[in-house]
């Protein structure tokens, strides 16, 4: 991250996305810069920019090239639930390895 002084109370944090090495540029206060760079969580110090200003900010990833949820189905309505998963289906460790479990610490290398 590039920062410029841009007056007395402000800089511009020049940031470029490490997947599309796009450059993008956040103006923000120094005051804020500052406490966050102290340890202020970033949504905290800077309470006035977007998520996507924020994330800039951290990772420097830019808006395009961050994951996005995906869209709802218009549709989705008309689909069928989906089940949640079966408890019981599910194997433990000790299950999956059988008699490969050794529960005597002493054997274990």
């Amino acid at each position: 991250m590039l920062i410029r002084n841009l007056d007395d109370d402000h800089i511009l944090c020049i940031t470029t996305c490490p997947f599309c090495q796009s450059q993008n540029e956040v103006k923000v206060t120094k005051a804020a810069f500052e406490a966050w760079q102290r340890g202020e969580y970033v949504q905290n110090a800077f309470a006035d920019l977007s998520a996507a200003e924020r994330e800039l900010l951290k990772t420097g990833m830019c808006d395009d090239c961050f994951p996005k949820p995906p869209k709802e189905d218009a549709d989705a309505d008309d689909a069928d639930p989906i089940s949640p998963p079966d408890p019981a289906g599910d194997l433990r460790r000790s299950e999956i390895a059988g008699d490969m479990m050794d529960d005597d610490p002493s054997n274990w290398n």
